[in-house]
């Protein structure tokens, strides 16, 4: 029978580190050399502690989102995951035939996305009657807008427990050095916003992956 190692990230670079110092000549009066050493094990320490958080994170975020949108639920207001957070649950955004649930928040800060999408604050076009605007990453909530067909269902959940049915209608790829965002129609919309194109590692593209989606009869 085979056994496989399981190895923790930054856990070889510690024990490297320690390994290095334990193969060197004894000599107390080597003070360099005993730096070198707490030095490579504390990087070690370091590269392991910062994994560690970003799993933790990536586990305990979705729990504390939920948790607030259930308060959310509960009392009709927005409210804090965690009581330092400058972010707020506003919504759930779910997308049945993709397998996607989501908490939405507040505003569309860089904080808010690193926890999932946030609700667009710009006047320009959140203020647009009959427009609601979520964005979000490309590499990792709204990933799945890659593979979103015309005929995809979204459902968004409000803050007063409400749940309304948006059918997608069609995707566009804008420019916003020179694109303007525009309704379809005079009907209510729900769009979907992230960058483009999908798997790139550019930071901050000019260009933008829309999803228009039409709210259905309640």
């Amino acid at each position: 029978m085979t056994t496989a190692t399981l190895t923790l990230p930054g856990k070889g670079r510690q024990d490297a580190a320690a390994d290095f110092c334990r193969r060197q000549p004894a000599n107390r009066g080597s003070w360099g050399h005993i730096t070198i050493c707490l030095l490579l094990i504390a990087i070690g320490g370091g590269l392991m502690f910062k994994s560690a958080l970003i799993h933790a994170k990536a586990l305990l975020g979705p729990i504390l989102l939920q948790q607030a949108w259930h308060e959310t639920l509960a009392t009709g207001l927005p409210t804090k995951p965690w009581s330092w957070a400058d972010i707020q649950t506003s919504g759930r955004l779910r997308a049945p035939e993709h397998g996607i649930d989501l908490v939405a928040l507040d505003n569309s800060s860089g904080e808010a996305l690193t926890w999932g999408p946030g609700f667009w604050t710009d006047p320009a076009l959140a203020d647009e009657s009959g427009l609601t605007i979520l964005t979000g990453h490309r590499d990792t909530h709204f990933a799945f807008l890659s593979d979103i067909n015309p005929g995809d269902r979204l459902l968004l959940q409000t803050k007063d427990g409400a749940t309304h049915q948006y059918v997608t209608v069609k995707t566009q790829v804008v420019d916003v050095r020179h694109d303007r965002i525009t309704k379809p129609d005079a009907g209510e919309w729900l769009l979907l916003i992230t960058c483009h194109p999908f798997g790139s590692v550019l930071p901050d593209p000019p260009e933008r992956f829309l999803v228009w989606a039409r709210r259905q009869s309640d």
